[in-house]
């Protein structure tokens, strides 16, 4: 269910893929955002690397990253997205992982905003983003 549309291709599928890999590794440390690893988001996480068509070897790789809970997204490698849709892309996922479990945390919404604000996506459109994604979510 990743991205603004489902089923749409997703704008991450452009990158070699290892910046595939960096992408999904970024937005699988907002799993461990609230401080714990929750089933729900790691599903989403595990249906990301499937849309991102990432090798098992690197999804399990990305997947081990997410359940050992490392809750800040690795700052070195955000600087390598600089194209609008990726950055807009990586937090729309990013928002879909927090909201996956319905339970969000003041510490996720915190990881969310440093992602967006690293990447270069406004806060007024974050806030467009978790208002779109929590009417997905709800419905």
């Amino acid at each position: 269910m990743s991205t603004l549309v489902p089923g749409k291709h997703h704008p991450a599928l452009d990158l070699e893929p290892e910046l595939r890999v960096e992408y999904a590794t970024i937005v699988g440390a907002l799993v461990g955002a609230d401080h714990r690893v929750d089933k729900t988001e790691l599903a989403v996480l595990r249906e990301l690397c499937d849309t991102l068509e990432l090798a098992e070897a690197n999804a399990d790789e990305v997947m081990k990253h997410a359940r050992q809970g490392d809750d800040a997204p690795p700052a070195p490698h955000m600087t390598r997205f600089t194209k609008p849709d990726i950055n807009h892309a990586i937090v729309i996922d990013a928002v879909d992982i927090i909201y996956a479990d319905r339970e969000i945390t003041d510490e996720e919404l915190h990881q969310v905003d440093a992602l967006a604000h690293k990447v270069g996506v406004p806060s007024g459109e974050v806030v467009l983003i978790r208002r779109y994604i929590q009417s997905r979510r709800d419905n």
